[in-house]
């Protein structure tokens, strides 16, 4: 073989092997998520049969949008409005804020088969999107093809994804929004990252989160910006709609949705309180009091407390946004399983900068990210708990979704000042 010849496909082997060489658990990790993929369909498959339609949540939000392309007064939460007088809560109610409704509005152009149709995949394609901004954030060198390959895999398999596909929920437009977000500022361009957290933050409030991250590190043009996106995008919609679903949003729905639920549904850590507290049936609000509020509030303001001694500067701040969709996962008094969807931030950005040599991750480390992963990833242990109806086993499973997203919390934690440079004070 030629001098020259032999140097290019040594070159060439060296770089294939490089990209297809990650950590064994990485893979492995991968390989049990890609075989849980056609058990999900199976499980799926199961539960039409039983349950019906699976498309009742975007038909909710079908429904919202139809109404809101209708001339005068707007009255989008009527259902939860005359469920709030009850005990009961209607969790298949649109609850979303207004803006949501005013966003949905092209797809009623199209009758609902379509609409759902359309919706599904640009569910995929907005997940596919926030695997590679994710990626992209997490290093200043160029997405690998081998790397996007594998992350968007394990992000179609993930059960989170799926769940949300199969109910047509807005998690992905949420997810999207976060991680590009997330891209933007690791880029330099904080007004452009403010506007796709406020942009997500008046679909759903959960990016709302990062707020006290800005303010910790006086990102104060970053911070004035996502003010004023929430104001123009807040417009934009009350324009169309008018006050009305504000006002109902805010002291009618608001109020009901923030006392949780006791349901099997719920991984946040409120949720599993209240699921263990006596005296509750499936269906209806919790009592979402001081005592089941008080460790939410402790483990939030810990984290933002951390992360204000670390004084990391602009670069520390990406890391600190990558891992804030698990606080609110873990803090939230709602966090359905879709929610979960968010989850792909921090797992995505920790997985790669596992694979970086500069950041010595640990043995122990890398079992949490395999068994963080499996838990959120995987549904067989839902599939299981419900289809034996033990409360024990629900309990088993809610607690180890919330054991889990505190435990990669503490990954991420962990892994925070080895994935930036000495000196990035500031």
């Amino acid at each position: 073989m030629p001098p020259m010849r032999g140097a290019w496909v040594n070159t060439l082997k060296a770089r294939g092997q490089a990209c297809l060489r990650p950590r064994p658990a990485l893979m492995l990790t991968f390989l049990i998520l890609t075989l849980a993929f056609p058990l999900e369909d199976i499980m799926r498959e199961r539960s039409v049969a039983r349950h019906g339609s699976p498309e009742g949540d975007f038909l909710v939000y079908y429904s919202a949008a139809k109404a809101a392309r209708q001339p005068g007064e707007h009255h989008l939460y009527a259902d939860v409005i005359r469920d709030s007088q009850s005990s009961v809560w209607g969790v298949s109610s649109f609850n979303y804020p207004p803006f949501s409704a005013f966003l949905m509005e092209p797809l009623t152009i199209l009758p609902p088969t379509r609409a759902v149709m359309v919706w599904k995949y640009a569910l995929v394609l907005m997940t596919a999107l926030a695997v590679y901004f994710t990626l992209g954030a997490s290093s200043k060198q160029p997405v690998s093809v081998a790397a996007l390959a594998i992350g968007v895999a394990a992000a179609f398999s993930f059960h989170p994804h799926q769940y949300s596909m199969f109910l047509g929920q807005m998690g992905g437009l949420i997810l999207l929004a976060w991680a590009l977000g997330l891209y933007l500022f690791s880029r330099g361009r904080p007004v452009s990252s403010a506007f796709c957290f406020a942009f997500g933050t008046v679909i759903k409030v959960a990016p709302i989160f990062v707020v006290p991250l800005l303010a910790i590190r006086r990102q104060w043009r970053c911070l004035g910006a996502y003010v004023g996106w929430v104001v123009a995008l807040s417009g934009l919609s009350m324009w169309q709609l008018g006050w009305q679903p504000y006002r109902d949003w805010l002291w009618a729905v608001y109020p009901v949705i923030s006392h949780g639920t006791k349901a099997f549904q719920n991984r946040s850590l409120p949720g599993l309180i209240l699921w263990c507290a006596p005296g509750q049936v499936w269906g209806q609000r919790g009592t979402l009091g001081w005592e089941v509020k008080a460790p939410a509030i402790i483990l939030s303001l810990a984290f933002y407390l951390w992360c204000w001694k670390k004084s990391r500067g602009s670069q520390g701040l990406v890391h600190e946004l990558a891992l804030a969709p698990l606080l609110y996962l873990l803090t939230s008094p709602v966090a359905w399983t879709h929610h979960f969807i968010l989850a792909l931030v921090p797992l995505v950005y920790l997985w790669m900068k596992s694979q970086d040599t500069r950041v010595e991750v640990s043995s122990s480390e890398s079992a949490v990210l395999v068994a963080v992963t499996l838990v959120l990833g995987t549904a067989a242990p839902n599939y299981l708990a419900g289809g034996l109806n033990n409360s024990v086993l629900y309990t088993l499973v809610m607690g180890s979704w919330v054991l889990a997203t505190l435990a990669l919390i503490g990954v991420g934690m962990k892994m925070y000042a080895r994935c930036l440079p000495d000196g990035a004070n500031g």
